[in-house]
């Protein structure tokens, strides 16, 4: 499941929404490959009803964090939440 510290580094990034800070807090790589593990289990729940889904690694379901601030009156660089697509 989801590590306390990931909602710790989501809560902080919440507050510090900045590419400074995003930059120099690595902990977006454990945050990351926490929700990464959450992705994996999905995965393989999924698949004992849906067998397309087996091979699916969870990076090819996952969205960047990144936002797209162009057209946007909100200029914060990062989304303050995981998100994953998964289809079949």
């Amino acid at each position: 499941m989801i590590d306390q510290s990931t909602i710790v580094f989501l809560s902080s990034l919440n507050q510090n929404n900045e590419r400074e800070w995003f930059h120099a807090h690595s902990e977006y790589r454990t945050a990351l490959a926490n929700f990464s593990e959450l992705t994996l289990a999905l995965l393989f729940r999924l698949s004992e009803f849906e067998p397309d889904i087996i091979g699916t690694e969870p990076k090819e379901c996952l969205f960047r964090i990144y936002r797209d601030v162009r057209f946007s009156k909100d200029k914060t660089p990062y989304k303050t939440w995981f998100s994953a697509l998964i289809q079949w």
